[in-house]
């Protein structure tokens, strides 16, 4: 069997999730059990017909035709522009986080313009790590986002990734780029199921004026390598008024080289930052932009909006809490890791991870608030500029929907 999907019943469904891609379906169990036998017995269209019409579980014939419909909408779902990859019905809380951020460190070799952090000298330990990643797997979550500082400057950051890929575990390794050299790189070809998510804030001296001299070619370098060598890469891109009217030579880069670009939105967090930030304007029109090459396997991640330009089921933009799930280096369980660096959480008390985190994630307040509160846009944007977790996001589908109706 290829493992390329991996199965959780949610009440009277399925969910599905497919490594290779990243993405997240609800089936029911008739689709559950097409999409096991396709991709991960390799069963025929033929042999998927003949495993129905046989099963006791099935009664009546099943159409060639049918199962190959089925197949093409699969299809078209993982194959969809939409960076947000769950397909879920309206509302639905899984009984388990589909994703889960794992903050293993904060040292890193750069200090960009736009980072957050306050310290870079934090490093979770090894034996604290495993705790974590055997109770994640014991919870059969799907995928996992390691992320710093930067990963690679943790000093058994191989170790940790062994023990990710043991597990079986779909792993998003988060870095700045610069040590994705020929060893490292040796050794990433040896994990399965790995996707490297590389910074990069634009091409050449772009990037450089934010990241560092030099910073670009080393990346740049990195990327290619891993290509070559099969290793899946994505580009991550934080829009900010120093580069947004640059995004298309980075969105070229990427469609050159054939792999996605994400285009995040910048969050001011410090009195540094001011400089940074981005006009609503631009940043509707940038993703106007991106959304008239349909092709592209790139995008905005908000996916409210892309939604919306796309012309697809309307979305909510954040799944942070409804679906998954922050760690961050102390351990601690956070609902919602840019309310706690705009200061949202301070005074309150956030849990620790244990093995009792599933009961914290649905019932501790400042979950349940973060849900209640709704995913529709950001809270975090709504608390930063407005100081009120429920006000209005200048930046979300709200203000989208008024900047479409004053430009029409």
């Amino acid at each position: 069997m290829n493992d390329l999907v991996n199965f959780r019943q949610e009440g009277r469904f399925y969910l599905a999730y497919f490594v290779p891609f990243r993405k997240l379906l609800t089936l029911n169990r008739e689709g559950r059990d097409i999409v096991d036998c396709f991709f991960n017995k390799n069963f025929s269209q033929k042999d998927i017909v003949e495993f129905f019409n046989k099963s006791r579980k099935y009664k009546g014939n099943v159409a060639s035709s049918d199962v190959r419909s089925f197949l093409i909408d699969v299809k078209e779902e993982l194959h969809s522009n939409l960076n947000d990859g769950y397909v879920l019905p309206s509302n639905f809380v899984p009984s388990v986080p589909v994703s889960v951020e794992l903050q293993i460190n904060t040292r890193c070799n750069l200090r960009c313009k736009h980072c957050f952090q306050d310290s870079y000298s934090t490093t979770m330990h090894l034996k604290r790590i495993e705790e974590i990643l055997k109770i994640l797997k014991e919870a059969n979550v799907f995928e996992l986002n390691l992320v710093g500082g930067e990963v690679f400057l943790h000093p058994e950051f191989f170790k940790i990734l062994e023990l990710c890929v043991q597990k079986n575990f779909a792993i998003n390794i988060v870095t700045n780029g610069t040590f994705l050299n020929n060893t490292n790189i040796e050794k990433l070809k040896n994990c399965k199921n790995i996707a490297v998510l590389v910074s990069l804030e634009g091409i050449g001296e772009i990037n450089d004026m934010i990241r560092g001299d030099g910073i670009f070619s080393t990346v740049d370098k990195g990327i290619k390598t891993l290509i070559a060598n099969g290793i899946y890469v994505e580009i991550s891109n934080t829009l900010t008024a120093k580069n947004v009217d640059y995004t298309g030579q980075i969105f070229k880069y990427a469609e050159g080289l054939g792999i996605a670009c994400n285009f995040n939105l910048f969050k001011p967090f410090k009195d540094t930052h001011d400089e940074l930030v981005l006009l609503p304007e631009k940043y509707f029109q940038t993703g106007i932009n991106i959304a008239r090459n349909r092709e592209t396997k790139s995008g905005l991640t908000n996916a409210a909006i892309m939604s919306k330009l796309l012309k697809d089921e309307n979305r909510d933009e954040c799944r942070a809490t409804l679906l998954g799930l922050s760690i961050d280096v102390e351990g601690k369980m956070v609902p919602c890791v840019s309310l706690k660096e705009a200061g949202y959480y301070e005074g309150k008390v956030l849990p620790v991870f244990d093995e009792n985190f599933l009961d914290v994630w649905k019932n501790d307040v400042s979950f349940r608030e973060f849900r209640k509160i709704g995913f529709k846009e950001c809270q975090a944007r709504a608390y930063i500029f407005n100081k009120d977790v429920c006000g209005l996001d200048p930046y979300g589908i709200k203000s989208f929907e008024k900047y479409l109706k004053k430009s029409s």
